[in-house]
């Protein structure tokens, strides 16, 4: 059995800064991007334990490594997200659970174009501390699309616990 949490909702990036954001906005990215993912596993994990196993796949961000700076509540979801999945690939792997958390840079989605408009282009020396795709483009959502489905149907056993970042691991 394969499972990926996909919101039915998009991912939320938040309200901005921290100063600036208020405790509903805080708790609204925080439920959509990370206890939306708990909820999933949590009521998935009977199933996968049933069926002997199988794989989880979580889709964080960049934002999961290394704080981008321009929204703390989505750095801190995306963050909470990996520390997540790698807490259940350590809970479930006697059960044959693999999980895995996808931590892409920019995908050309709707999240990245609103984020844009909302705050702005990444000032030239914040974008200089931040990790940098060697590409320098934007990912195509099939791109993490692909990743996504080499994880949840790859059966070689190493696979638990990676977080991928996209440009390398």
């Amino acid at each position: 059995m394969v499972l990926t949490p996909w919101s039915s909702r998009p991912a939320s990036s938040g309200a901005g800064a921290t100063a600036d954001t208020s405790l509903a906005e805080w708790e609204t990215v925080i439920r959509v991007n990370l206890t939306g993912a708990f909820l999933a596993i949590k009521h998935a994990l009977p199933a996968l334990i049933a069926s002997g196993g199988g794989a989880i796949v979580t889709v964080g961000s960049v934002a999961s490594l290394v704080a981008a700076g321009r929204a703390a509540s989505y750095d801190a979801s995306k963050g909470g997200l990996l520390q997540f999945t790698r807490a259940v690939a350590v809970e479930y792997a006697d059960a044959g659970i693999r999980a895995n958390c996808v931590c892409p840079g920019i995908v050309k989605t709707p999240l990245a174009t609103n984020s844009e408009e909302l705050h702005g282009p990444v000032e030239p020396a914040k974008r200089q501390s931040r990790p940098v795709a060697p590409m320098s483009r934007r990912a195509e959502p099939e791109e993490i699309a692909a990743l996504v489905a080499f994880l949840c149907y790859l059966r070689a056993q190493p696979t638990e616990d990676w977080s991928v970042r996209r440009g390398g691991l």
